[in-house]
């Protein structure tokens, strides 16, 4: 699945590294991506937290569940 700017996006796992750990569950904002061959996306979380995701990082959120 490809993600763009904008898209609003759900943690599909527990995330950590170098940014705050976030919860599987916790919903962000894609603000960035980047790649050619495969892609990353910077998601801003809800919270604070920042992190750079691969697309089985995360999945959209549809409408119906915000």
């Amino acid at each position: 699945m490809t993600f763009n700017k904008g898209d609003r996006v759900i943690a599909t796992k527990d995330l950590s590294g170098t940014g705050r750990f976030v919860r599987k569950g916790t919903q962000g904002v894609i603000v960035d991506k980047s790649g050619i061959w495969s892609s990353t996306y910077e998601v801003h979380f809800d919270g604070g937290a920042m992190h750079r995701c691969e697309e089985h990082d995360i999945a959209k959120v549809h409408r119906s569940s915000w």
